[in-house]
């Protein structure tokens, strides 16, 4: 009978120790969150709006162009400055990999237009070989910078534009006829920049004059060309054979 109800004892455990040791409902085990694809840039989708803003900067830089070309030659170094800006700012925008030819070949373009506006600006001479050879290089960068945009549409598969024919005008090598004329009893000092504070340049003898080239922004200040050297001269120390109204605005950079 003691046999009996140990072996009942050994059986109630092992059946209370097989429902303990049953195994758990299994648990779905986490997945990792798909990646996002990465958008291409190079694709069809989305080439053109990767190339708004190098288009926006080579279109601003043809409007500076189109300025310096009909810029007297004694101003011609205030466009030429505001193109290398302009330059800069192509130089350090970012493009992916698909755009770095049109970029680079912007970047030509733009360095051969002041190239040319240099030598001119130093020799005056528009029938100069060297200028024109210059000129005919940077009308071939341009239609080989269109060309590769083109390139870059028809891979979008939008249709080609047509290559305009770059205007050859150049900046004018004649003044504007303003002239500033010393008329006081004493020299005249020509200042590097329209204030008293600034170095003497050159002075403007009794009876001299010298080609007026602009005004600073109040009016009071005359920048001129005395024989080859630029200089500011104050208004009220001078006669100017034209209202000053007349004169163009020079920026002055502090």
């Amino acid at each position: 009978m003691k046999k009996i109800y140990s072996a009942l004892l050994i059986l109630s455990f092992l059946l209370g120790s097989c429902a303990v040791l049953s195994p758990a409902e299994p648990t779905a085990t986490p997945m990792p969150p798909t990646p996002t694809p990465v958008p291409d840039p190079c694709s069809p989708e989305n080439i053109v709006s990767e190339t708004e803003e190098l288009q926006a900067l080579v279109n601003s830089f043809q409007d500076a162009m189109n300025i310096a070309n009909n810029t007297d030659v004694s101003l011609l170094i205030h466009p030429i400055l505001r193109l290398q800006e302009i330059q800069k700012e192509i130089r350090a925008v970012g493009v992916p990999v698909c755009l770095q030819t049109l970029k680079g070949k912007s970047i030509d373009y733009t360095i051969s237009v002041v190239n040319y506006l240099l030598i001119f600006m130093n020799t005056q001479d528009p029938a100069s070989e060297d200028l024109n050879a210059a000129i005919q290089g940077s009308q071939a960068l341009w239609q080989s910078v269109l060309a590769e945009f083109n390139t870059v549409l028809t891979s979008a598969g939008l249709a080609p534009q047509e290559i305009p024919e770059l205007s050859e005008a150049l900046p004018e090598t004649e003044g504007t006829g303003a002239t500033v004329i010393n008329e006081g009893t004493s020299a005249v000092n020509l200042r590097s920049a329209p204030n008293t504070d600034a170095a003497v340049v050159a002075s403007l003898e009794t009876g001299a004059s010298a080609t007026a080239l602009g005004k600073n922004e109040a009016g009071d200040w005359i920048q001129v060309d005395l024989n080859g050297t630029l200089g500011w001269v104050f208004a009220e120390n001078i006669t100017l054979n034209v209202a000053i109204e007349e004169l163009q605005i020079i920026d002055v950079t502090p």
